[in-house]
């Protein structure tokens, strides 16, 4: 019997249970972007090169000196992941189709690389190194023994042609969905193999994950419990009062979410100024469109640490979320993670995955999981599909992740069925660039001018204002002075090297002045550690 791995329990996985499990799961998840005959397929064979009695017996060998606890000096020896692409991507199609090419090409791709990273199909300076890995590693697939135990484990290979062509209907619809909404095809090409990469690697792994603790995978994604989450927040948002000037904007604010939730699946607008609630009007409206349109998850994204963790926290309390309860994960550097190796592992396994009904993250991992290259990344890339985000503070993205982030935008609308909402007091026009959001971004709610005025906190005057700016001598003048008018000053600074410079020059400035009054100076900054 040909086996995929064998548990520390003892349990051997036979390989075509594994690839079959593994293709209905692909299958299944693959649904989501429209790809769902690709995914199965890699998924089937992705894993053919354990069909060898070589593999097997690294396997056994393997085991043995884990059990006895020796070293094995084997480890990665024998190659697997190459057989199974090496069978598509050379597979002949009855025509020269350019589509079938194509499905083969990125069905091999996958395959060849769901353990490490995805690689080039062809380099800037015009290699190919893809297809240089499938020639360099010939003489030691032991390619004719996999064909043949294909066949006999029914991971049928006569039929290829049939499977290619269902391959090609889906690439042709996606490609076709491309030029209805002027998409970028190429481009939306590569992040359709990201997808499908996604799918791979995450049912390889969570198949192998299942095994290892003698579960059956789950073949179908539960849908979360969305009007509930809906009544917490419902119930939190009944005890807000409408008793100023300022909570009546925020309840019309609230309100005109909560309605907006009806609508189709879109790209949308908030334009809220500072302190109009935003958080919660915007997950009121996340939690009641994800219910309508069964979508699989609610993706918060904030583009500051310093901002996400009093999000998290507010969030989780409108939700009378419970240290027992696993609805809501947040995925950032700050989290400290539990000393316990099993909550650990259980963290890490939902963090690569992004399984979890509510996630709250940061801009950085938003971006990683769609345009890194490496498996452990993109890995939680197809659970971005059927999804609701909301983009907090859109307008602090910096300017060179612009256009990355417009085409993921375009790519998860059009392509993966989500809905977007972009937060912000000052929008910028995502839709107005060389290459745009392709969408007329409508707004959740009417014309906000007159909540600008209302809710305005700052006054700019610009008489303080110098031509060319401040140095930092002229700045820690104008700082003193306004000290010395009010009896205090706060000075906020774009970056942490500005103001711990303009804390030195400050602290220097009063030590030599010698003044009669204690001055306190207090310096405060993310790079100071309690």
């Amino acid at each position: 019997m040909y086996i995929s791995r064998i548990a520390k329990d003892g349990r051997e996985q036979p390989t075509s249970q594994h690839l079959l499990e593994s293709a209905e799961y692909a299958r299944n998840i693959g649904k989501k972007f429209m790809a769902s005959e690709i995914c199965r397929t890699v998924a089937l064979f992705h894993d053919m090169g354990k069909l060898t009695s070589e593999f097997v017996e690294y396997l056994k060998d393997s085991y043995m000196n884990e059990k006895l606890g020796n070293k094995s000096n084997r480890k990665g020896s024998v190659v697997h992941s190459t057989q199974g692409a090496k069978c598509l991507y050379e597979s002949q199609s009855s025509d020269s189709d350019q589509i079938v090419a194509l499905a083969r090409e990125i069905s091999a791709i996958c395959i060849a690389n769901h353990h490490g990273s995805l690689m080039d199909g062809i380099s800037p300076c015009g290699d190919t190194p893809f297809r240089e890995r499938l020639v360099r590693e010939k003489d030691n697939l032991h390619y004719a023994e996999v064909i043949k135990a294909a066949e006999k484990e029914n991971i049928s290979i006569s039929n290829m042609s049939d499977t290619l062509k269902r391959c090609r209907t889906e690439l042709i619809e996606f490609i076709e969905i491309c030029k209805e909404n002027k998409l970028n095809a190429a481009f939306m090409l590569h992040l359709l193999t990201k997808s499908v990469f996604s799918c791979l690697v995450d049912s390889d792994r969570y198949n192998a994950y299942c095994f290892e603790i003698n579960k059956m995978p789950e073949m179908e994604r539960q849908m979360p419990p969305w009007g509930d989450y809906a009544q917490r927040l419902e119930k939190k948002v009944s005890t807000f009062k409408a008793d100023s000037d300022l909570n009546i904007i925020r309840q019309d604010i609230s309100e005109n979410c909560l309605f907006a939730a009806d609508r189709p699946k879109g790209i949308y607008r908030l334009d809220v100024p500072t302190g109009g609630g935003k958080t919660l009007s915007s997950l009121r409206f996340a939690l009641s469109h994800a219910k309508k349109h069964r979508a699989e998850h609610v993706i918060y994204v904030i583009p500051y640490l310093s901002v996400l963790e009093q999000t998290a926290d507010d969030i989780k309390k409108a939700l009378q979320y419970k240290p027992t309860d696993k609805f809501i994960l947040e995925h950032h550097s700050n989290l400290i993670v539990s000393d316990d190796p099993e909550e650990a592992q259980a963290y890490r396994l939902l963090t690569d995955r992004w399984d979890s009904p509510i996630i709250i993250t940061t801009m950085v991992q938003f971006l990683e999981s769609i345009y890194s290259n490496k498996s452990s990344n993109l890995r939680k890339f197809h659970n971005m599909a059927n999804a609701v985000f909301i983009f907090d503070e859109v307008q602090s993205l910096p300017l060179k992740c612009t256009y990355l982030f417009n085409e993921a935008i375009n790519y998860l609308y059009y392509c993966a069925g989500c809905s977007i909402l972009l937060c912000t007091a000052t929008q910028p026009p995502l839709n107005g660039t060389e290459k745009p959001i392709l969408s007329k971004l409508p707004s959740l709610v009417p014309d906000m001018s007159e909540g600008f005025c209302k809710l305005k906190r700052t006054h700019i005057k610009k008489d303080s204002m110098i031509p060319g700016g401040y140095s930092a001598d002229t700045f820690q003048q104008f700082v003193m002075n306004k000290y010395q008018e009010e009896g205090n000053c706060l000075v906020i600074l774009n970056t942490k090297k500005d103001a711990a410079r303009i804390y030195n020059s400050l602290e220097s400035y009063i030590n030599k002045a010698n003044m009669q009054e204690q001055i306190e100076l207090i310096h405060l900054s993310t790079t100071m550690c309690p």
